[in-house]
Protein backbone atom coordinates (compact mmCIF):
# COMPACT_ATOMS: atom_id res chain seq x y z
CA UNK A 1 0.00 0.00 0.00
CA UNK A 2 1.17 3.73 -1.13
CA UNK A 3 2.07 6.04 2.33
CA UNK A 4 -0.82 7.85 0.60
CA UNK A 5 -3.08 5.32 0.65
CA UNK A 6 -2.17 4.33 3.98
CA UNK A 7 -2.24 7.70 5.72
CA UNK A 8 -6.07 8.54 3.75
CA UNK A 9 -7.28 5.58 5.55
CA UNK A 10 -10.29 5.22 7.69
CA UNK A 11 -12.23 3.10 10.12
CA UNK A 12 -15.79 3.24 9.76
CA UNK A 13 -17.43 3.78 13.44
CA UNK A 14 -20.93 4.43 12.38
CA UNK A 15 -22.87 3.77 9.26
CA UNK A 16 -21.87 7.72 7.92
CA UNK A 17 -19.04 8.30 10.58
CA UNK A 18 -15.14 7.64 9.95
CA UNK A 19 -12.13 7.67 12.47
CA UNK A 20 -8.76 8.50 11.07
CA UNK A 21 -4.98 9.58 11.30
CA UNK A 22 -3.89 12.83 10.44
CA UNK A 23 -0.14 12.19 10.15
CA UNK A 24 2.62 14.89 9.47
CA UNK A 25 3.75 13.20 5.92
CA UNK A 26 1.42 15.69 4.06
CA UNK A 27 2.28 18.86 6.36
CA UNK A 28 3.26 22.46 4.97
CA UNK A 29 4.79 24.48 7.76
CA UNK A 30 3.79 22.21 10.54
CA UNK A 31 0.20 22.36 9.13
CA UNK A 32 -1.55 19.03 7.81
CA UNK A 33 -1.87 19.95 3.46
CA UNK A 34 -5.59 20.96 2.99
CA UNK A 35 -6.04 18.72 -0.07
CA UNK A 36 -4.50 15.64 1.95
CA UNK A 37 -7.66 16.65 4.63
CA UNK A 38 -10.13 16.88 1.74
CA UNK A 39 -8.13 13.15 0.06
CA UNK A 40 -9.51 11.66 3.95
CA UNK A 41 -12.61 13.16 3.09
CA UNK A 42 -12.98 12.01 0.27
CA UNK A 43 -12.12 8.62 0.98
CA UNK A 44 -14.90 8.42 3.08
CA UNK A 45 -17.46 9.83 0.91
CA UNK A 46 -16.23 6.69 -1.44
CA UNK A 47 -16.81 4.15 1.10
CA UNK A 48 -20.59 5.06 1.07
CA UNK A 49 -21.21 5.86 -2.57
CA UNK A 50 -22.42 3.07 -5.42
CA UNK A 51 -20.04 5.47 -7.76
CA UNK A 52 -16.47 4.48 -8.46
CA UNK A 53 -15.34 8.20 -8.02
CA UNK A 54 -15.54 11.74 -6.92
CA UNK A 55 -16.98 14.02 -9.85
CA UNK A 56 -16.68 17.33 -7.45
CA UNK A 57 -15.17 17.80 -4.07
CA UNK A 58 -15.62 21.29 -2.53
CA UNK A 59 -14.63 22.19 1.11
CA UNK A 60 -14.05 25.82 3.33
CA UNK A 61 -11.89 25.49 6.23
CA UNK A 62 -13.28 27.58 9.04
CA UNK A 63 -9.63 26.59 11.16
CA UNK A 64 -6.09 24.81 11.14
CA UNK A 65 -5.98 21.00 11.30
CA UNK A 66 -3.53 19.18 13.78
CA UNK A 67 -1.82 15.80 13.84
CA UNK A 68 -3.46 13.09 15.58
CA UNK A 69 -6.80 11.27 15.86
CA UNK A 70 -9.20 12.57 13.64
CA UNK A 71 -13.34 11.71 13.46
CA UNK A 72 -15.08 12.52 9.95
CA UNK A 73 -18.77 12.47 9.39
CA UNK A 74 -20.67 12.33 6.03
CA UNK A 75 -24.10 13.35 5.53
CA UNK A 76 -25.91 12.88 1.78
CA UNK A 77 -27.39 16.15 0.89
CA UNK A 78 -29.20 15.18 -2.66
CA UNK A 79 -28.34 12.49 -5.63
CA UNK A 80 -29.27 12.23 -9.41
CA UNK A 81 -28.00 9.82 -11.67
CA UNK A 82 -24.61 11.37 -12.22
CA UNK A 83 -23.88 12.53 -8.92
CA UNK A 84 -24.33 10.67 -5.73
Amino acid sequence: MHLFDRDISLIAQEPLRFAGTITDNWSVNGNPDGGYIMAMLGNAILQKSEKKKLVILTANFISRSCQGQAWLAIERIGSSRQFE
